[in-house]
């Protein structure tokens, strides 16, 4: 099942109607996130999670990744117009490190760093949060998801489904309709549309998928954060 870890023995709950729930969520804040992703989720009618690298946000030289490196970030003016727009925009960490490495408080200073710069610069609070590389635990046994917590986030992801390379609309179809039948939450999770980490080959494909999904009346789409707030209504998770 494709969700948080926090909601494993947790009933899923869908609005009256809906079957599944889809989210689509963006990683690192790379520019082309804004210029190609954004204009198709807008068209269609449907919202998207964005998780930014704070430190970076608005850097033209990129992450420091070979696959990144020189890939250009979105600006903290194009991350309000988005989520003006309805999109979410959460974090995956102010520096992105590697919270395996990290102590409590360290992961918990990078944690409300990014958290503190969203909220600053976007105008709305900033509840989602997307571990960086799926750490669990701190190089001191700290659990992320209890220091996500302590941060004052009310989502943590963890778990996710690629979508990018050579994904096309029709797997993308499939996946959702797999979700469907065992009435699960699908998590899909990209990086770059055009250039960057595992990006897409053909971006269109997304576009198709979008068209598609939105015809589905009991698929329910809906950001990160909205979908983890109904599904742990009066269950032990987040916050």
């Amino acid at each position: 099942m494709t969700m948080l870890p926090i909601l494993l023995a947790a009933a899923m709950a869908f609005p009256d109607g809906k079957r599944c729930a889809v989210t689509y969520t963006f990683d690192d804040g790379l520019a082309d996130q804004y210029e190609v992703a954004f204009p198709m989720f807008r068209e269609v009618g449907l919202k998207a999670t964005f998780f930014p690298i704070t430190d970076k946000v608005g850097d033209p030289k990129g992450l420091k990744s070979k696959a990144e490196r020189g890939t250009p970030l979105m600006t903290w003016a194009q991350l309000k117009e988005m989520s003006d727009a309805g999109m979410e925009i959460g974090t995956h960490g102010a520096s992105h490190g590697k919270y395996s490495k990290m102590t409590r408080q360290e992961m918990l200073a990078d944690m409300r760093r990014g958290k503190d710069a969203v909220e600053r610069e976007i105008g709305r609070r900033c509840g989602s949060f997307a571990s960086p590389f799926n750490a669990k635990r701190g190089v001191d046994g700290t659990s992320v998801e209890e220091a996500a917590r302590e941060a004052g986030f009310s989502a943590m992801r963890m778990f996710q489904k690629a979508a990018g390379g050579a994904m096309t609309a029709e797997k993308m179809n499939a996946l959702v309709e797999a979700a469907r039948k065992k009435g699960d939450w699908l998590v899909f999770m990209s990086h770059g549309m055009k250039r960057g980490y595992d990006a897409w080959e053909n971006p269109e494909e997304l576009k198709k998928h979008l068209e598609w999904v939105k015809a589905q009346p009991d698929v329910w789409v809906g950001t990160f954060g909205e979908v983890a707030a109904y599904t742990l209504e009066g269950n032990d998770g987040l916050p």
